[in-house]
């Protein structure tokens, strides 16, 4: 989306901060490395939150992840340390990711 279609979508006056030239907005991809920003994993899309005792791995805010798959506003996604169990987080919110570049 352009600055203009977001201030649009969103009803917002988007300003440029001081001394600013550009900004550009990038679409997250598959593969995306990112850190959470959130202590809430769910089972799926809008669905069920994950607990403690379920057999997914926890979401812990700082951990970094890669994004496996994208659905909506929605991305499922995996610690970057791979072991023998399956290290899968579970799915969060794009908003909940800072993408790392």
């Amino acid at each position: 989306m352009t600055t203009e279609n977001l201030a649009n979508v969103y009803k917002s006056d988007l300003k440029m901060p001081e001394n600013c030239k550009s900004v550009t907005f990038l679409p997250i991809k598959i593969g995306d490395r990112a850190f959470l920003c959130t202590n809430r994993a769910y089972i799926s899309p809008n669905g069920r939150l994950i607990n403690k005792d379920d057999n997914m791995a926890g979401a812990y805010f700082g951990r970094r992840v890669v994004i496996d798959d994208i659905k909506g506003d929605w991305c499922k996604v995996r610690y970057t340390l791979i072991t023998e169990s399956d290290e899968t987080v579970g799915y969060v919110r794009v908003e909940d990711l800072e993408i790392i570049k």
